[in-house]
């Protein structure tokens, strides 16, 4: 599961510098730190969805690693993942709007979607470190290693 690990430091470091932006309003948001969040956000995002999509829920498929019917588990993450990619372009959006000088809301409003969001990532990707390590330990003959 080549990269797996990547995009989950790579999603902490984007929910680090959203809980760091949010701590610092309204007065000390570095508008350089604002800048390079705003212009990553989406691509971060984006990136880690599709390697979900395209290699990790085909090898949890594969090993049919819950009871369930994960059709619908993988249907619902996908929902999931739009909502969340939405919500990145809303945040990007608004840090850019205070980069400009011109927020298009409160710094408490701001504050409060910057952690609602950056919660929900945190918790998606709880979720997704419980299935690969189920995935490491319950490997499949012939399926690559998960690491």
């Amino acid at each position: 599961m080549d990269g797996f690990d990547a995009h989950q430091r790579q999603m902490e470091t984007l929910c680090g510098r959203l809980e760091l932006i949010a701590d610092l309003l309204p007065d000390q948001a570095d508008p350089t730190l604002c800048k390079f969040t705003s212009d990553g956000i989406v691509k971060t995002l984006s990136d880690a969805q599709a390697f979900e999509e395209k290699e990790l829920f085909p090898a949890l498929q594969a090993l049919s690693l819950l009871e369930t019917d994960m059709k619908e588990i993988f249907a619902q993450l996908r929902e999931e993942h739009y909502e969340d990619l939405c919500f990145a372009e809303e945040v990007r959006d608004n840090l850019r709007a205070i980069i400009e000088g011109h927020p298009s809301q409160s710094a408490n409003a701001t504050g409060y979607m910057l952690r609602g969001f950056f919660e929900k990532l945190r918790r998606h990707m709880a979720y997704e470190r419980y299935l690969v390590s189920a995935l490491r330990t319950k490997k499949a003959p012939g399926t690559p290693d998960a690491s």
